[in-house]
């Protein structure tokens, strides 16, 4: 049944009532004087109290002069923005309801938006909240919804103050949070919104200017994927300016533990994923949503300090073309003694050109394994950089200091980094870098399943450890490898309409998890030559005509004749030694 209409009240009076008179004013008149001055405390639980006054009172200090100082010095860069993260039957949605109310009774005219992440959430949970807070509210004073009519969005309309609320369901029509000014801003369930950076600075901020008592409200629970942008920059920025609150169902004190446990029970129990986050505000992985859910960052993230890096070791770079994707590159090697992959660093961009990209491996590789030095005797634009050193003419040669090089065993010499440089199918793109840039590129084996395959054989890696009981893979934390590990972290699965699986989720921290990908073409290709010994040999046979051995150090290391009986002549002679050691 329709609301029915009555003839707005005249609370003007009431609304200029000094607090210590409205005491004498009945039960009704107090409810119309509150409701005329804007002031709905009354409906909210005595949980949410503090956070109501403290949340009232940031709001009158940031519009106080010299704010802006205080804020940059405690590292924020949002002067008007409050950030909520709640359990489930907390009440967030219904506490921020009433300050949307209030802001919108408090000034005349007012213009307010509530963004949902999805559209169905308007009709699911705003619109009855508001029946339900609101019920009591005097005639006029109630916010009545309008559907969409002609250039209008459906909205909340409170016509004693004709105030408008406009209600927008981001996933369906993320174009109608555009406008000419707003008042405030409350965004609903925010971790659960694409692009949700973008849309609160390029495109609610700038409705705010000339108007410095507006301001912006995130609320929502605890994000599935820890790198999303309520995290990574929003709850950050509020938790240095103090404007950061976060609560659980047990803060609740309403709930009974009965009640508590009951909803526990129903998220799968205390210790479920579900509960954990849904409930506990826990930042939990969902093992059915992560691409690599066997990856722990306490296990697989190391100190470099831990790790050094050895003299000889395969060496590779994997990479992960992207058109409308970001290029993706991982640099690492296998140790052979641990039989552990490392990774040491990572780079990732969108719209990367042939040339950036060369460039790029070029100096990574240089910096982490000094590759750019060439066998003995390299000359031309080379000739700064540092060289091997000859041990005397021929194949046997000495690296620059800190250089990472493996032992080839069928031209019996070393050879510089990388050992392997291999990339996702682009045939364009490994064509200019091996043609033009004269980067040794091959394409990665691709087939029917293997892109499966490899993931699961990457999985395998993360899950399990290596015979010599350290992990098969590690990254080290040494500042150039954060991509690798944000999408380690937080990279997940889309699915249809069925809860099937189609693709790696895209974002703007981690991109389409290109450095995941090239990651999982190194680890394939390195992993085969996990048996390789890329160690120089200590002993070498001094007779061997493919071997070059100084006369001087051949002389020095032979030492003294071993006797051996020659039989025709009746006599001992001597023999040279066989070996010659490093």
């Amino acid at each position: 049944m329709p609301r029915e209409k009555k003839k707005p009240i005249d609370v003007s009076k009431l609304a200029g009532v000094p607090p210590t008179d409205i005491r004498e004013l009945d039960v009704l008149q107090k409810i119309h004087a509150m409701y005329a001055m804007g002031r709905l405390e009354y409906l909210l639980l005595d949980h949410q109290l503090d956070d109501y006054h403290d949340f009232h009172r940031w709001n009158v200090l940031r519009q106080l002069p010299g704010y802006l100082q205080v804020m940059e010095a405690q590292g924020g860069l949002f002067d008007n923005l409050w950030v909520d993260e709640c359990g489930r039957r907390y009440g967030k949605t219904a506490q921020w309801l009433v300050r949307d109310y209030e802001a919108a009774v408090r000034r005349p005219g007012a213009r307010g938006l509530i963004a949902c992440a999805f559209q169905k959430n308007i009709g699911e949970i705003i619109v009855p909240l508001t029946k339900v807070l609101f019920k009591d509210a005097p005639p006029g004073y109630f916010p009545e919804y309008h559907g969409t009519k002609g250039a209008e969005h459906e909205c909340l309309y409170i016509e004693a103050t004709d105030s408008i609320v406009k209600l927008v369901g981001i996933d369906k029509h993320p174009d109608a949070t555009r406008g000419q000014f707003l008042d405030f801003a409350h965004l609903s369930e925010c971790c659960f919104v694409k692009g949700l950076e973008e849309l609160v600075t390029a495109t609610i901020m700038p409705q705010f200017q000339g108007r410095p008592w507006a301001w912006i409200g995130l609320e929502s629970s605890t994000a599935r994927q820890p790198d999303c942008d309520f995290n990574r920059v929003f709850r950050i920025d509020a938790q240095a300016r103090g404007t950061y609150r976060k609560h659980t169902i047990r803060d609740n004190s309403r709930l009974s533990d009965e009640e508590i446990v009951k909803e526990e029970n129903r998220c799968g129990g205390r210790e479920s994923v579900v509960c954990r986050r849904e409930l506990y505000c826990e930042e939990t992985r969902d093992p059915d949503d992560m691409i690599v859910p066997e990856f722990d960052e306490s296990y697989h993230v190391v100190d470099p300090r831990e790790w050094p890096m050895p003299k000889y070791a395969l060496a590779g770079v994997g990479l992960d073309p992207g058109v409308t994707d970001p290029l993706g590159l991982v640099f690492g090697y296998m140790d052979w003694e641990r039989q552990t992959l490392v990774i040491q660093s990572d780079w990732m961009k969108s719209n990367a050109s042939t040339g950036e990209a060369a460039s790029v491996i070029r100096a990574t590789e240089l910096d982490l394994w000094g590759s750019e030095h060439k066998e003995p005797g390299t000359k031309g634009r080379d000739a700064q950089l540092p060289h091997a050193q000859l041990t005397g003419a021929g194949k046997l040669w000495v690296p620059p200091p800190g250089a990472l090089t493996y032992w080839e065993m069928n031209s019996r010499t070393l050879r510089p980094s990388p050992f392997i440089r291999v990339s996702d199918v682009a045939n364009r793109f490994i064509l200019d870098l091996n043609e033009d840039h004269g980067l040794n590129v091959h394409k990665a084996e691709k087939g029917p399943g293997s892109a499966d395959a490899d993931l699961q054989h990457l999985r395998m890696m993360f899950q399990y450890k290596a015979k010599s009981g350290y992990p098969r893979i590690v990254i080290l934390r040494n500042g150039r490898t954060e991509h690798l590990i944000a999408q380690l972290r937080s990279g997940m699965w889309n699915t249809d309409e069925n809860g099937h699986r189609t693709d790696w989720a895209r974002s703007k921290a981690l991109g389409h998890c290109d450095c995941l990908a090239a990651l999982k073409y190194l680890a394939r290709e390195l992993v085969t030559y996990k048996n390789r010994n890329p160690n120089r040999p200590s002993v070498l046979d001094i007779h061997d005509s493919e071997v070059h051995i100084p006369t001087k150090i051949r002389e020095e290391v032979r030492g003294p004749a071993a006797p051996v009986f020659n039989r025709a002549a009746g006599s001992q002679a001597s023999r040279p030694a066989r070996g010659f050691r490093r």
